[in-house]
């Protein structure tokens, strides 16, 4: 019993550690789009209000975008906390199937990892590219795994209470 328990203590606060890291992915992300639309404008309009010879120095370079830059990888990096927090805790929690609460941590770690590429790399590199994909692949197997999940335990509901 006591077993149980701790790991319900555990499970629930590992969920709530995610819904705080979702939360701020959630806001990192937001403050990411608004700040990178204004850096863009300006980037643009300088290049745009520049003359002739002017041009090629006042075009967009990878310099203005530092801030945002930063912030992507904060995303990144809060995206695979909550993905690894929720992975633990719906493993331990068995609310769905084991192998996606793996695969959550498996998303999680693979973010994490290309967050810190791009710390060092920065946007444009094959390993983060073979990353991005695998990546995608694990969130696409847990949206599936996820419905499947949901229609199992609809059917195991009106089979159990007709």
């Amino acid at each position: 019993m006591a077993k149980t328990v701790r790991a319900s203590f555990i499970t629930t606060h590992q969920a709530l550690l995610a819904a705080w890291a979702i939360t701020a992915t959630a806001a990192v992300w937001a403050a990411l789009q608004a700040v990178d639309g204004v850096t863009l404008k300006q980037a643009v309009n300088a290049w745009a209000a520049a003359s002739g010879t002017d041009e090629r120095p006042a075009s967009p370079t990878p310099k203005p975008f530092a801030g945002p830059n930063g912030a992507f990888r904060a995303t990144l990096v809060l995206l695979g906390v909550a993905l690894l927090l929720l992975g633990a805790a719906s493993v331990l929690s068995r609310l769905v199937p084991t192998w996606l609460g793996v695969l959550l941590a498996l998303g999680g770690l693979l973010s994490l990892v290309v967050g810190i590429s791009v710390s060092y790399a920065g946007f444009q590199s094959a390993f983060q590219d073979a990353v991005t994909i695998a990546f995608q692949l694990v969130a696409l197997a847990v949206g599936i795994g996820l419905l499947v999940a949901g229609r199992r335990a609809q059917r195991q509901n009106l089979a159990s209470n007709p």
